[in-house]
């Protein structure tokens, strides 16, 4: 049980870069569509 819990702990540690990186592109993706749609009513609206 002590080995489970320290694989989680150092585990928590590592992937912390690739779970940045998945928050950054979840963001990311949300400004862009939000763009994309200001982008999109603009030229309707024009």
């Amino acid at each position: 049980m002590g080995s489970a819990k320290a694989g989680p702990k150092s585990n928590m540690s590592d992937p912390k870069k690739p779970n940045n990186l998945k928050t950054a592109l979840i963001i990311a993706s949300i400004a862009l569509m939000f763009f994309i749609g200001f982008f999109i009513k603009r030229i309707w609206l024009s």
